[in-house]
């Protein structure tokens, strides 16, 4: 059987610690405003975020908020690994980020680039995701 715990919905005070949080290591990543068929369209350029994604943003906000203090473990199929490894570089401590083996090969490299240990196991997410629960 699995437990599940239930998870509440963020409150404005919680968006607004964590944007404190995150406030001196993130990049404020511009909104393009246009017009799709005459109705408004927002995009918020987060490719131009130091990771290359969001990913950043929940990453660093987890370690911040004190949910790890000198090492980081994760799972990753690319992204949130990226931003792990961006955040523990940014921060000056160590991390491992488990990847299945289908992890593209220059976001592998790009992950490794930033000083963390790196583990290819597994076909899929989820295998690579139980090992590092282990």
């Amino acid at each position: 059987m699995t437990l599940v715990t239930p998870v509440l919905p963020p409150t404005t005070q919680d968006v607004q610690d964590a944007a404190d949080r995150l406030r001196p290591y993130v990049r404020r990543t511009p909104l393009l405003r246009l017009s799709l068929d005459g109705r408004p369209v927002v995009l918020k350029l987060e490719q131009l975020q130091l990771s290359g994604s969001f990913k950043l943003r929940g990453a660093l906000n987890a370690v911040l908020a004190g949910h790890a203090h000198d090492h980081v473990v994760t799972a990753s199929g690319g992204n949130h690994g990226l931003g792990v490894a961006t955040g523990a570089a940014l921060l000056g401590i160590t991390a491992t980020v488990f990847v299945p083996a289908s992890v593209p090969e220059i976001k592998a490299r790009r992950i490794e680039a930033l000083g963390v240990t790196l583990v290819r196991t597994g076909a899929t997410y989820a295998e690579a995701a139980a090992a590092a629960a282990e």
